[in-house]
């Protein structure tokens, strides 16, 4: 079992290498891996700066005793962040095509490391959108004590 383990160790670890080389020696894979780090990095510090600013208006403003104007001043800019935050989502999803339509067309001559990488890459990149889309959507104004 040993043996097994470490011939399946050395495999992956030389195709693990193989795909890297590929990856930093051809011009699409490295500009589509830059397009993809840069929009999940756009994604998650925009979701961050959405989510810290409606924490720190309702955190700040004492809703029981402020007017029904402020009221709807923290409701307009809870509305204008998740606005921005799908905004912000559409373009990454746009993005992400693009990235996709730019590939596909020699996606089948890479080595199928380098598309189960890919493939990997898609599905992370998935993840963490969804984790992000749902965390900027999570943030709802507190409900009133009347």
């Amino acid at each position: 079992m040993a043996d097994f383990t470490s011939v399946a160790t050395k495999v992956g670890r030389e195709a693990t290498t193989k795909a890297r080389e590929f990856a930093e020696t051809n011009a699409v894979a490295k500009k589509a891996k830059d397009v993809v780090y840069t929009a999940v990095g756009v994604g998650v510090i925009g979701a961050q700066k959405a989510t810290a600013a409606v924490k720190s208006v309702h955190g700040s403003v004492d809703t029981d005793g402020v007017s029904a104007q402020v009221k709807k001043s923290v409701e307009d800019v809870t509305v204008a962040t998740k606005r921005q935050a799908a905004w912000l989502d559409e373009k990454f999803e746009k993005t992400l095509k693009t990235v996709d339509a730019a590939i596909a067309p020699i996606e089948e001559k890479f080595p199928t490391v380098v598309r189960d990488a890919m493939n990997q890459a898609r599905e992370a990149t998935a993840k963490v959108r969804a984790t992000v889309v749902t965390k900027a959507s999570d943030v709802e104004p507190e409900a009133d004590a009347e």
